[in-house]
């Protein structure tokens, strides 16, 4: 479920694993998170938060909503 990237590192990562562009010591909690966000079925997937140790925010904006995630 994972749409657009805004950091190039992180997507650099997601896509071919490689760790340039972030720091090595983040790239297995990174792991993990993305890995449930590209599960989730939706912004509404309670998955998202039960499986990462990070900060989950919801905000509708009109008819669409804008989901981000923050890496604690």
């Amino acid at each position: 479920m994972i749409k657009s990237f805004r950091h190039k590192g992180i997507e650099l990562f997601f896509r071919t694993g490689s760790k340039a562009g972030i720091q090595s010591r983040h790239a297995p909690r990174l792991q993990v998170q993305l890995t449930a966000l590209n599960a989730a079925a939706g912004p509404h997937d309670s998955t998202i938060t039960r499986r990462t140790s990070c900060e989950y925010t919801i905000q509708p904006i009109q008819v669409w909503y804008f989901a981000s995630i923050w890496v604690i």
